[in-house]
This record gives structure tokens, C-alpha cells and sequence, in this order.
């Protein structure tokens, strides 16, 4: 009886090794299905010999509540159909009612077989059967089977979101029911060196793809779609009235006042995937497109030339990383070194997370063991390299994305650096960096869609997309913003206004006006004359934001774009006319005259004072108007304008 309570008391503390240390390989391994959830099907031929053709698969899966999908991908192209599915006692129902498959069939099925018959031809409307090559389900991988299904099948279409829920669903269906298997004490541990090593316990969406946390609490993201396709059509612009007016094409003096300026004159420019092949899958935002198109690189559209030529002609040094060379390490040195750049542009993928990808890649495939097992490896490394609390603090994690069509052959897992890596830089690195004086230029799909980047880096300046774009977009929008801000006095918050006025009124006035032409991108229906970016004021998909005391203010809606505060037309014509004589200092001074003697007691000016006549939209200014033309002007805070201040940033004022 001795012995036997000796065992009993052992039992437990077996049981919970086996399932902790070998649970992720029971679970999710060759152990006995329950489930056609748990398969993908692979087909190999009809009875008639046709096949599919080199390089292309052809993928059967089943989703919960009963949606079942035929994928079909090739190096080239991909389509999908949708059906549905039931399983009871060894039977399983199909039915496929397409233009391309018309299927209505029930037949015993043996879910642990690894090839299998089904009774109808695939690539025929004739009798016949079909053979099947059965794969367990690997969650990282069957959810980009999942989702791309959901929006390539014509009927009924979803959009991205509905698509991700979906494949969020099924993987959080396979995960269920591998847990009530490993439930019980009867699981043969025979299969267990034939499966996964690490067992996901929850998968969540993101924007743009999903997050699987696993049972150890590290985490996983996976990109479903990245850039945007080319879009329909684009935005139609037109001279405006005002563009045969010389003044408009005048740049005011240096003001002198380098207050708002960045003490470094250093740009930073970090491009991860700079020269690789990168895919651009799907938006319906954009776009009706339903196939992908796939990009050359990642800064196609970029004129960083121009952009690096107009930034040396401004003052600054440029210092470039790129590719391979965009390493963790090499990040927090070179960010170290420059001591607090002036100007950081950061073009890659990223997620609604606030996740950045770098250049450090872990796979040729989107074999999840092997990445799991090179972050493991790069996670001592920088614990051995002084930082324990980067890694700790979950500041870097793993990111897969799509290189080309073919999901397991050309996807890819690299290093992601993460919201607490900016925080870890600015606080906890020997030396620390500040970004309380940067333009820091965040071209990632979906990194504005939460707080948690922006909140993160607190730049004085930061610009971000809270959507997918496409390269050449991005590059447009990141050409007009220099190209704005290297006239002198411009701030971000104007060279912002600028960007969001040529979209919406669809008019060219200055001659960066002219970088946006066939670049904006409007929806099938919009004929050109509308576009998603700057519709909704509370939802814009371009957002800049300043940051000062530890508070990040948004631009759309506050300041120049606060509706409720200023008439953003009449402050464009302030600005305007405070530099007609080149010289801010006495344009503000001018400005604030014209409302003292005139403007305040509900007189134009006329023949009193010419100037004060005309520096106005048409409508007597008022008080809040004038005091923030005064502000983008020359910095100084803004009387009588009483709602949010944005942050002001300024290239180079040095006279």
C-alpha cells in the first residue's frame, strides 16, 4: 500500500510533464482525427488520368459551420471555390455548386488514411472518381489556405476583415479540438515525434493577418495580405486658378528660428526588404482586384534619389540601412551612434500591432519549427549581447510573409521588432535615444490602426497608414512631405494640410502638387473623382501626429484641421499671404495688424489697406484664424485659439 500511494502521488506530476512537454506534439501530431477540420486534402488525379499541372495545388478544406473550400494556387495565378460540408459517423457530405464544379455527394471517408477516393472528377462534369492526398493541418500555415479562399471565391464575396475572422475561427476550431484530445489519459505516445513542437493556444486577428500565441506565451504573426494591388483608377487632378499666381510658387527666407528644427541633421533611411521580391496580394479598399499582382521589391515607386538629393541640398546627412543589414543589433547601435537622428524613414511590413519587420530572416519556407528554433537561437544571442530586457519584454518577435504566390514554398518567416523595442531604446539602452526632435516616416501597411507604435516612439513628428497601401503610394506621399517641408517655414502639420488639401479639392497649386498626379487611388465606382484617403476626418488612412510632454495629438482634427476652430480654407490663404514678402517675421506682423485695425471690427480692409483686402479667403477672418496662420508661421503659440495645438517640426531654419 506504501508503494501504491508512492504512485499515486507521482501519477500526477507525470501526467503534467507528458502533457507539457510533449502536449504540443499530441495535440496537433499524427494523433487519431476526429474531424475533416482537422485535414487538408491534396488532390493528386481523376480516374481518367488528368491531373493538375506542374507546380500548381490543388487544396480541399473544411471550415467550421460547415463551409468547405477547393484552393487552387500555381506559380502564377490562384482561384478558389466555396461549398459546404457535413460529417456524421464516417460520412462526409459535399456539395459544390460553381460554374467550375458541381458536386452533391455523400461517401464513407477514413479521416486517418493518407490518400483517399472521392466519388466525382475534379477537372470533369462526367462520372468518375478522384484520388486525395491527405495533410494534418498545420494552423501557421492552412490559415492563409483559409483566407485566401474566403476572397478569391466569387459568391459570395467577403471583404479582408470577414476573411481573417474566418481563418481566425477555423484555427481556433483545430487548437479546440486538439485540446479535448490531449484531455485524454488514452492518447498513444507513439506519434509524438511526428508533429509540431510548439502548440498553439489562441489565435487573434489582426488588420492584415492574425497573431497565434502559443502555450509557452510566445508569440507568432502572420501576414494574409500585404501591400495593396495597383489600384482601378486614380485620382483625377487639375490646375488650379491660383497656380498662374506667381506668389504661390515664392519660398520665404529661412525664418532663423531653429527652436522647432532637429539638432541632428541626419536622416535615416531603413529598408528592410529593399531589393526582395515582395507580394502584393489583396484590398478591396482600393480596389475590385481579385488576383495578386506581385511587386519587384518592396520601395518600387520610391524616388529615394530625389528624396535623398533634396535632403542633402537641406542640410542633412543621410545614413541608409538596408536588407540583411537591418538587424536588431545593428538597429540599437546605429540609432545609438547618430544620437537622436533628425529624420527616420522606416519602409517595411508591418501589423496593426505596431509590428515592424527587419531584415533578419529565419526560413526559406514557412516551416514554423525551423523559425521558432532560429528566435530561439537570436533571443540568447542578444541576451548575451546586454539585452535581457528586449527580449523579456516581448521587443522583438517573428513575423511570416508571403515572397510570391505559392503559400508554403514562397512564405517566409523573419525577426519583427516590436512596440517595447522604441521604448527599450529610449530608456533602458546605456546611452539613450530621443525622438523628441525626429520626423519619424512609418511606411507600414496597418501600423496606425492602434496607439501602440505612435504611443510607443513619441516623435515630435510621425506619420503612419492606418490601411494597406501600394509601394508606389507610399512613395508619392513620402516625396510630397519632403519636398513640402524643404520650402522654408513649412512645418509637418502644413506640409500634412498640403497632402490632404490637393487630395480632397483634387487641385494642383505648387509644383510638389504635381507628385501625387496618378498616384492617388479612388475606387471603381468613384470615376476618379473620389478618394478613401481623406473622407472621414475621424478615419483618415494617412494620419501625422506630434508628440510633446509625453502626449500624442493627432493632426486631423485638431489644430489647422479642427473644423469646429478655423475654416481650414481661410487659414491656407493666411499662410499664404504672411509670406508674400518672403519674409515671415513681417508677414505675422502684417497679419496681426490686418486684424487689429480691421478684421476684429468687421472690415475687409478695401482701400484702406490693399494688402488686408486681399490676404484673406473672401470671408473676414477671426481671432483663432489669424493667431494659427500666425503659429505655422513662426512658432508662436497661438492667442486666442483655444482648442489642441499640434507640435510643430521644421526641416532646417537656419539662415
Amino acid at each position: 500500500m506504501k508503494g501504491k500511494k508512492v504512485y499515486l502521488a507521482i501519477l500526477p506530476v507525470a501526467i503534467f510533464i507528458l502533457l507539457t512537454t510533449m502536449g504540443p506534439k499530441l495535440i496537433l501530431g499524427q494523433t487519431r482525427i476526429i474531424s475533416p477540420i482537422q485535414n487538408l486534402y491534396y488532390h493528386i488525379s481523376d480516374d481518367n488520368g488528368t491531373k493538375p499541372t506542374k507546380d500548381t495545388d490543388v487544396i480541399l478544406l473544411f471550415e467550421p459551420d460547415g463551409r468547405a473550400i477547393i484552393y487552387v494556387e500555381g506559380k502564377s495565378d490562384h482561384m478558389a471555390m466555396k461549398g459546404t460540408w457535413s460529417y456524421r459517423s464516417g460520412q462526409l457530405s459535399l456539395q459544390f455548386q460553381t460554374e467550375e464544379l458541381r458536386v452533391n455527394t455523400t461517401f464513407p471517408i477514413d479521416l486517418q488514411k493518407d490518400e483517399v477516393g472521392m466519388p466525382f472528377r475534379l477537372f470533369s462534369s462526367d462520372r468518375g472518381t478522384s484520388r486525395w492526398k491527405r495533410q494534418p493541418v498545420i494552423v501557421e500555415r492552412a490559415v492563409t489556405f483559409v483566407f485566401r479562399g474566403e476572397v478569391l471565391s466569387e459568391a459570395p464575396k467577403i471583404d479582408a476583415d470577414k476573411a481573417i475572422t474566418r481563418a481566425v475561427d477555423f484555427a481556433n476550431a483545430v487548437i479546440q479540438i486538439g485540446k479535448r484530445q490531449a484531455k485524454s489519459f488514452f492518447m498513444s505516445l507513439a506519434n509524438a515525434s511526428n508533429s509540431q513542437n510548439k502548440l498553439p493556444k489562441v489565435v487573434r486577428p489582426l488588420k492584415n493577418g492574425i497573431e497565434v500565441e502559443y502555450e509557452d506565451g510566445t508569440k507568432a504573426e502572420i501576414l494574409l495580405f500585404s501591400w495593396s494591388p495597383p489600384p482601378p483608377g486614380t485620382l483625377e487632378l487639375k490646375p488650379s486658378k491660383l497656380v498662374t499666381d506667381p506668389r504661390v510658387h515664392l519660398n520665404a527666407k529661412p525664418s532663423g528660428n531653429t527652436k522647432f528644427d532637429p539638432d541632428n541633421k541626419t536622416a535615416l533611411f531603413i529598408s528592410p526588404l529593399h531589393t526582395g521580391r515582395i507580394i502584393s496580394w489583396f484590398d478591396r479598399l482600393f480596389s475590385e482586384a481579385k488576383n495578386s499582382g506581385v511587386v519587384s521589391k518592396l520601395t518600387e515607386g520610391l524616388p529615394w534619389d530625389k528624396i535623398k538629393e533634396r535632403l542633402e541640398k537641406r542640410g542633412y546627412n543621410i545614413k541608409e540601412l538596408k536588407d540583411e543589414d537591418v538587424t536588431v543589433e545593428r538597429l540599437i547601435k546605429t540609432f545609438i551612434d547618430l544620437k537622436d537622428p533628425g529624420i527616420v524613414i522606416f519602409l517595411t511590413h508591418g501589423t496593426s500591432s505596431g509590428s515592424l519587420l527587419i531584415g533578419e530572416q529565419l526560413t526559406e519556407t514557412d516551416d514554423v519549427d525551423e523559425a521558432n528554433q532560429k528566435f530561439e537561437e537570436l533571443k540568447n544571442r542578444l541576451k548575451g549581447a546586454g539585452h535581457r530586457r528586449l527580449v523579456e519584454n516581448d521587443g522583438v518577435g517573428i513575423m511570416k510573409v508571403e515572397l510570391d504566390l505559392k503559400v508554403q514554398q514562397d512564405s517566409a518567416w523573419f525577426v519583427s521588432i516590436k512596440p517595447y523595442f522604441w521604448f527599450y531604446l529610449q530608456w533602458v539602452v546605456a546611452r539613450p535615444v530621443s525622438f523628441k526632435k525626429t520626423l519619424f516616416y512609418t511606411g507600414a501597411c496597418y501600423t496606425d490602426s492602434t496607439e501602440k507604435l505612435r504611443e510607443a516612439i513619441q516623435a515630435k513628428a510621425h506619420f503612419a497608414w492606418k490601411s494597406s497601401i501600394h509601394p508606389e503610394l507610399n512613395g508619392a506621399v513620402l516625396h510630397f512631405l519632403i519636398e513640402s517641408l524643404a520650402r522654408p517655414t513649412r512645418s509637418a502639420e502644413e506640409a500634412y494640410y498640403n497632402l490632404v488639401r490637393v487630395v480632397n479639392t483634387r487641385e494642383i497649386i505648387h509644383k510638389e502638387d504635381l507628385i501625387l498626379k496618378g498616384k492617388v487611388p479612388v475606387g471603381e465606382v468613384q470615376k476618379g473623382i473620389k478618394s478613401p484617403l481623406f473622407q472621414d476626418l475621424e478615419n483618415y488612412l494617412f494620419n501625422g501626429y506630434g508628440s510633446e510632454s509625453g502626449k500624442v495629438i493627432r493632426y486631423a482634427g485638431n489644430g489647422w484641421l479642427n473644423p469646429s476652430e478655423v475654416n481650414v480654407g481661410q487659414v491656407w490663404w493666411l499662410v499664404f499671404a504672411g509670406r508674400w514678402g518672403q519674409d515671415v517675421k513681417e508677414g505675422v506682423k502684417n497679419l496681426k495688424d490686418c486684424y487689429d485695425k480691421f478684421w476684429a471690427k468687421k472690415d475687409h480692409g478695401r482701400l484702406k489697406s490693399p494688402f488686408c483686402n486681399s490676404a484673406h479667403s473672401g470671408k473676414i477672418p477671426r481671432k483663432p484664424e489669424v493667431s494659427y496662420a500666425c503659429y505655422l508661421l513662426n512658432g508662436d503659440r497661438p492667442e486666442g485659439y483655444r482648442e489642441q495645438v499640434v507640435p510643430r517640426w521644421t526641416l532646417n531654419e537656419r539662415q
